[in-house]
C-alpha cells in the first residue's frame, strides 16, 4: 500500500497525459509534486483520502490545460496544502478546500490560479493560516466560511482583484 509519492521535477508533461487517477492510493499520507510536472493534466481531486497529512505541489504544475479543478475534501487528517507559484495557470476553474477537519494551513504561492472562477475553502474548523501570494485568483470570488479557528488571512497585491463576489462569514477571528 503506497503512503507517500515523490515526484521529481519536469515529469509527466506529455500532451497525451491529460489525467491523474489519484484514488489508486486510499492510503496515501504525503502527496509532493516537483516543479513543472503535469502541464496537460486539468484537475487534482484529492477526495475522502482519510489517512493525507499534507500536499506540496511546485512550481509551474497543471499549467498548460484549459480548465481545471483543484478539490481536496474530506481529507480529515490533512494538516497543509502548499501550492508554488505558477501553478493551475492554464484557464478557468475552481479551487476547493472542504470538510477537511485537521487542516492547519492553506499556502498559495505567487500567480497561481489567475483565471480561476472560485476559491472555496469552508468547513475546515482547525485551519489557522489562508495565505496567497501575490497574483492568484485574480479573477476569482472568494468564499470563506465555516473556519472557527481562522487566526490570519494573508492576500497579496493583485489577488482576488477582479472579485464579484466575496462572502467570509463564521471565521474564528473578529474585526475591531
Amino acid at each position: 500500500d503506497t503512503d507517500a509519492i515523490y515526484m521529481k521535477s519536469g515529469l509527466c508533461n506529455d500532451p497525451d497525459i491529460v489525467e491523474w487517477k489519484l484514488e489508486v492510493y486510499p492510503g496515501l499520507k504525503e502527496l509532493v509534486v516537483g516543479d513543472d510536472c503535469l502541464q496537460y493534466v486539468s484537475e487534482l481531486v484529492l477526495s475522502g483520502f482519510a489517512r493525507l497529512e499534507s500536499v506540496a505541489i511546485g512550481m509551474r504544475c497543471f499549467s498548460s490545460s484549459f480548465d481545471g479543478e483543484m478539490e481536496v475534501s474530506g481529507c480529515g487528517a490533512l494538516k497543509r496544502v502548499v501550492v508554488g507559484d505558477e501553478s493551475f495557470r492554464g484557464g478557468r476553474g475552481w479551487f476547493v478546500l472542504r470538510e477537511c477537519c485537521g487542516i492547519r494551513e492553506l499556502k498559495i504561492g505567487n500567480k497561481s490560479f489567475p483565471l480561476y472562477s472560485c476559491c472555496m475553502v469552508e468547513a475546515n474548523e482547525s485551519l489557522v493560516l489562508f495565505d496567497v501570494s501575490c497574483w492568484s485568483f485574480v479573477r476569482s470570488s472568494l468564499v470563506l466560511r465555516d473556519l472557527e479557528e481562522l487566526e490570519c488571512v494573508r492576500i497579496g497585491s493583485g489577488s482576488f482583484e477582479k472579485s464579484l463576489h466575496s462572502v467570509i462569514e463564521s471565521v474564528g477571528w473578529s474585526v475591531g
